[in-house]
């Protein structure tokens, strides 16, 4: 399933932060790992509701992907409201470092620090744990996977709910950093579209690459 609505996601991620921390003052940290669950959760459902019965096929699924577009887009603009929202940084990532004639916000560097958390932690999933090599085997060949007693179901909800998850840390941090908008999550959208053909699809390495060419 090429799911172009991801960006949705990352945008649904940075507006629930905001929601809950803005209009319910809560915390940032609580705000942040109740919106990465939340959105999980979410992604868990469209892939059961819309892109179940859709596997393997292309173009339909690209069509529901632009039909969740419009309709998470709509949905955040009613619901949000047209006005760029905000997401106040915690003390803790205020202010700026400077070393050896650099500087950089406390802000940006606690983006580049969780990213590369999330990346090695997802590396070690993939390659290391049992249910990650189940992951490899239906995106290789899953009637083979099928044969050997591996749920398809499970394995592409599972997929479905972590990517979704890390759509949500992507723009839960980014949102302390760029204005939060219906659209914000078309770029980051395109840009990850340019690296996964850059870095090779499914190559978690090739990623880093593809995405340090890019930026």
């Amino acid at each position: 399933i090429v799911n172009l609505a991801h960006g949705e996601l990352y945008m649904l991620g940075a507006y629930l932060l905001w929601w809950m921390g803005v209009q319910y003052n809560v915390s940032y940290f609580p705000s942040f790992l109740i919106s990465i669950l939340a959105i999980a959760f979410f992604g868990f459902f469209i892939e059961k509701m819309f892109f179940k019965s859709l596997r393997g096929q292309l173009i339909p699924g690209l069509l529901v992907s632009i039909g969740l577009i419009l309709s998470l887009q709509s949905g955040a603009l009613l619901f949000f409201g047209e006005q760029p929202r905000g997401v106040p940084a915690p003390i803790i990532f205020k202010g700026v470092l400077r070393a050896f004639g650099l500087v950089i916000s406390k802000e940006r560097l606690a983006v580049i620090i969780v990213t590369m958390f999330c990346v090695v932690l997802m590396y070690i999933f993939i390659h290391r744990s049992r249910i990650g090599k189940a992951v490899q085997a239906v995106a290789q060949d899953p009637d083979a996977a099928a044969l050997q007693g591996i749920s398809i179901d499970n394995i592409s909800s599972l997929v479905m709910s972590l990517g979704a998850a890390m759509a949500a840390v992507a723009g839960c941090l980014m949102g302390t950093i760029n204005p939060i908008t219906a659209t914000v999550g078309q770029q980051p959208l395109l840009e990850a579209l340019v690296v996964i053909v850059l870095g090779g699809l499914g190559s978690i390495p090739g990623t880093i690459v593809g995405g340090l060419i890019v930026g």
